[in-house]
């Protein structure tokens, strides 16, 4: 059971970034579309269940903990090569958006120079990940776990007598929740992958894609009600679910900003592991991990929500077609393998 746990928290801290905690995602993802919004979260919650519970089983079944070498089982060279390529422009640009968002969360709290903070941050997330993608991704497990439990409570706590209800459009909602989910499992796969060496079997691989998912979901749900409260009324800022925070008091203000900031480097930690383990017999993994850190703070300069509105939405689309493409291409190959075996067994 420990196994499962590490294994769906550290999903959920790879997957709750800058962008989930602070609330911006939420906002720009799902609120814009007033109540069918609640769709769009229902979609990206499916989307994070389905293609955990896929990858893990996958690796239990191919009896591999390495991505690329999944992939070689049924993904021609090119087809992988553009995958890597996707995939590590991703993680480079949610290394950045970890690191303009803890800059911006170090000047709203602490008046620390923006670039300074994300300096130090990119620095000192990159020798993490240098120690060891085992040891890195076990850390964000049990981190993932507070993330989780202490963002859920901070946003009942703000929600504690508040309701509301809001209108939109469904077809774009969906889409625009299966974008979300996709842009942020593009760079999932390497990481779920290296966390399947804690599951045994295709049943613990679902239970631990259920938790997750569930968890994501009820937490999106929870910072899409609270910012659909407010959002008409007052300047959200850079920071949302901070900026509400800061209106609550000192004291859920510097909680939620603990949670924030540890967000941030679980995911930014993930990232640059990710990246460590897709370029694996290619570059030493000092080499990999610096280059992100080093790329992610240049990008950072272009502003945490523009790099989210931009960077997040195109890769959004890529994402999707990726795991769809990922998906079908498992399956045919388990077909194919399936059919050779009827054949040697009526030999």
């Amino acid at each position: 059971m420990t196994g499962i746990l590490i294994t769906a928290y550290s999903f959920v801290a790879a997957v709750i970034g800058a962008g989930f905690a602070s609330g911006q995602e939420v906002l720009s993802f799902f609120s814009l579309y007033g109540k069918w919004g609640l769709l769009g979260i229902g979609v990206s919650s499916f989307v994070f269940g389905g293609f955990s519970y896929f990858v893990l089983s996958a690796c239990v079944t191919e009896k591999t903990s390495d991505y690329n070498t999944l992939l070689g089982r049924f993904m021609n060279r090119g087809a992988r090569r553009i995958s890597a390529a996707v995939t590590l422009v991703f993680l480079v640009c949610s290394f950045a958006v970890m690191t303009a968002c803890f800059g911006e969360t170090a000047y709203l709290l602490f008046g620390l120079n923006k670039a300074a903070s994300s300096a130090a941050f990119a620095a000192v997330c990159t020798v993490t990940a240098m120690t060891g993608s085992d040891r890195a991704l076990k850390l964000n497990g049990v981190l993932g776990a507070v993330i989780a439990f202490g963002i859920t409570a901070a946003a009942l706590y703000m929600l504690r007598y508040r309701e509301h209800q809001t209108f939109m459009t469904q077809a774009s909602a969906v889409v625009s929740g299966g974008g979300y989910a996709g842009y942020n499992l593009i760079g999932a796969g390497v990481i779920l992958a290296g966390l399947s060496r804690n599951i045994k079997t295709k049943s613990d691989a679902a239970v631990s894609a259920v938790l997750a998912a569930g968890a994501l979901s009820f937490m999106l749900l929870l910072i899409f009600a609270l910012i659909g409260i407010y959002r008409k009324y007052i300047d959200l800022g850079e920071l949302p679910m901070l900026t509400l925070a800061l209106r609550e008091g000192r004291g859920i203000t510097y909680f939620y900003s603990a949670m924030l900031m540890l967000a941030v480097v679980t995911t930014a930690v993930s990232d640059v592991v990710g990246a460590a383990e897709l370029t694996a017999g290619r570059l030493p993994r000092y080499v990999s991990a610096a280059a992100v850190g080093i790329i992610g703070f240049a990008v950072s300069g272009a502003g945490f929500s523009a790099v989210i509105n931009t960077a997040y939405r195109a890769c959004g689309f890529l994402g999707m077609g990726l795991i769809l493409y990922t998906i079908i291409k498992y399956k045919k190959y388990k077909k194919e393998r399936k059919q050779e075996k009827n054949r040697e067994n009526k030999r």
